[in-house]
């Protein structure tokens, strides 16, 4: 139970601390409702999507510039839109609760995105072009992400040769990935000590840590436990599936078979919302949450308001870069 309420609450999981003895009791348990899960204390101090798609924007442009110094032409993204850690965290924390509506539509898949006609141009790459693509993104993928993990590997004994140059010029060490987070956070102060390029990662593992330690705490809690049990208890005699919490009910392998819903699986996607408001297991999980993240976040507030400043000065720079560019 403990490593599934830390994949969803903040996607990694591990980390765990037992709750501490005689703190008072939460405050009143919110009742369930239909808009799913709440902000947390902690959701403070990671950029929101908007900053982070932009700071993507800004790293792409910086690290394609890198990719062309080696002769790649760097025409399409390497650094997508919506692909932040960020936002991909919120996603998955957000993917424990389905409203009804959609769950009647998609079941647990997650609705499409833009229709083919939204796409620019809307036209079909032909095949050679596709097939060159493919041949620049494999050649480029050891001058994007450098030398450095094979390094650490061929160090620790295994058979790995890293790639230090292309063409005669020399990789960086975090390649071009790694070029681009270090531009955008050059002249900044970095909050947290650590290695990564930049400083951005080392920031964000910081109040991972603090979010996997308080869901653990969480996944411990008696009535956590109990709800939990309440969720199974009702999933099981709506769909006749014995799943032992949202988390491992939505990610069932079955319903990653095929690219549209099931019957059965939009059956099990709407008792999977019903069972969770009939019981109040976000109500349970998100007050329990917000007591143990408000207790990271006030023993470690100096850090935490560093790391916002350092993400809110990354934005800049990067609004400097991305207006510069379109500009």
């Amino acid at each position: 139970m403990g490593a599934v309420l830390s994949v969803l609450v903040m996607a990694l999981g591990g980390c765990s601390t037992a709750p501490g003895s005689g703190d008072p009791e939460p405050g009143a348990v919110p009742s369930p409702t239909a808009d799913g899960t709440v902000a947390l204390p902690l959701d403070a101090y990671f950029p929101t999507r908007k900053a982070e798609n932009t700071m993507s924007a800004a790293a792409d442009s910086f690290a394609r510039s890198c990719l062309r110094r080696y002769g790649f032409a760097a025409e399409h993204p390497v650094i997508p839109e919506d692909s932040g850690i960020a936002i991909q965290l919120r996603e998955m924390k957000d993917a424990l609760f389905v409203p009804e509506e959609q769950a009647r539509r998609h079941g647990f898949h997650r609705p499409s995105g833009k229709s083919p006609q939204h796409v620019k141009g809307n036209t079909r790459p032909d095949a050679e072009s596709v097939e060159k693509n493919r041949r620049e993104l494999q050649a480029m993928l050891p001058v994007l992400n450098g030398w450095h993990r094979a390094q650490e590997a061929r160090e620790a004994g295994r058979n790995v040769r890293p790639q230090k140059t292309y063409h005669g010029r020399r990789i960086p060490e975090y390649g071009c990935f790694g070029e681009a987070d270090t531009r955008l956070s050059a002249g900044l102060d970095q909050p947290v000590p650590g290695n990564s390029p930049g400083g951005a990662q080392d920031a964000f593992n910081f109040v991972q840590r603090l979010r996997a330690h308080a869901a653990g705490a969480v996944a411990e809690e008696p009535r956590v436990v109990a709800v939990t049990k309440r969720w199974a208890k009702c999933y099981r005699k709506a769909t006749g599936l014995s799943r032992a919490n949202p988390y491992t009910a939505a990610r069932d392998p079955r319903w990653q078979r095929s690219s549209e819903p099931s019957a059965k699986e939009i059956h099990a996607a709407v008792a999977h919302t019903r069972c969770q408001l009939r019981v109040n297991f976000l109500g349970v999980v998100d007050a329990l949450t917000v007591r143990h993240e408000k207790r990271a976040e006030a023993r470690h507030r100096s850090r935490l308001r560093a790391v916002r400043d350092f993400h809110r000065a990354r934005t800049r720079k990067a609004e400097q870069v991305t207006h510069g560019r379109s500009g």
